[in-house]
């Protein structure tokens, strides 16, 4: 299994149990696909360098894991068909 991070931002305009339910659904996927979440960060809210679908502000999330490759693809499908989900990116880590 390879080092990962991802990084991705939710709307500014979720309550505090609903970003915890999309934080709960990523860290999910991520153990239910065979990967290991070393570290969740919440960075909280922080202005955006320009406007995404009109917001100004977005929460920002980092995750640090141990996964395949399927699980980046699963991530992937998760992160895209999620409306919360403003922004994100998976990367490798070298080590």
């Amino acid at each position: 299994m390879r080092k990962y991070e991802t990084v991705y931002i939710l709307r500014p305009d979720m309550d505090e149990a609903a970003c915890d339910a999309v934080i709960a659904k990523i860290d999910e996927t991520i153990t239910a696909n065979g990967g290991a979440v070393e570290q969740t960060d919440k960075w909280g809210l922080k202005k955006l360098a320009y406007a995404i679908d009109d917001y100004r502000e977005g929460s920002y999330v980092v995750v640090t894991f141990n996964a395949d490759s399927a699980v980046i693809k699963a991530l992937d499908y998760v992160f895209k068909v999620n409306d919360a989900i403003l922004r994100y990116l998976v990367i490798r880590v070298d080590e």
